[in-house]
């Protein structure tokens, strides 16, 4: 039997186990038995997370047109230098001009994909 096919008989008898039960069930069992295990969360579980909120891992922030958005905070969390989100990220297109130049469109070029709805 080749690593391979063998890690693919460990991943099916897994799958059929897990699959027969309820996540937090599989949990349980695994921390009985003392497997590290853990699950996967979805980004619906790490916003309803109450250890995520604890260590500020999503934060608020504020878009340029008022709207609020929430985003991952740092990782990992440095007590003497914690890290921070600067800024949001550019408004959609706010760069566009700029990128095209570099590619060799000019203003009057940029204009015209502009005026016909390309950029």
């Amino acid at each position: 039997m080749t690593a391979e096919s063998s890690t693919t008989t460990s991943d099916a008898a897994i799958t059929s186990w897990t699959s027969q039960r309820e996540l937090e069930d599989v949990l349980k069992i695994m921390a009985a038995a003392e497997v590290p295990c853990g699950r996967v969360y979805t980004a619906a579980d790490i916003a309803a997370d109450p250890h995520y909120k604890a260590r500020e891992m999503i934060q608020q922030h504020q878009l340029s047109d008022g709207n609020a958005i929430e985003l991952p905070g740092i990782v990992p969390k440095l007590s003497a230098t914690p890290g921070q989100t600067r800024w949001v990220g550019p408004r959609l297109g706010e760069h566009s001009q700029e990128v095209l130049a570099s590619l060799g469109i000019d203003a009057a070029s940029f204009e015209g994909l502009r005026a016909r709805g390309i950029v």
